[in-house]
């Protein structure tokens, strides 16, 4: 069976989980971009999960600015 560029990539980075729709499924990430605001918010659900460590390759944080 032949998959498209989404299946593929998921395929490729899935941890646990079947990925049909409306299964929750556990993704491998290499890298993640954080927004200066939202990212305190993933900060603080990740510790409410109890995860104590994120281990990826590469994250950048943008900080936003107004005049």
């Amino acid at each position: 069976m032949a998959f498209n560029l989404t299946q593929t990539l998921i395929n490729s980075r899935l941890v646990t989980g079947n990925p049909k729709p409306g299964n929750e499924i556990a993704l491998r990430i290499d890298q993640a971009l954080l927004q200066d605001v939202l990212s305190t918010l993933v900060m603080l659900e990740l510790d409410a999960m109890g995860v104590e460590r994120v281990n990826i390759g590469l994250a950048a944080s943008t900080s936003t600015t107004t005049s």
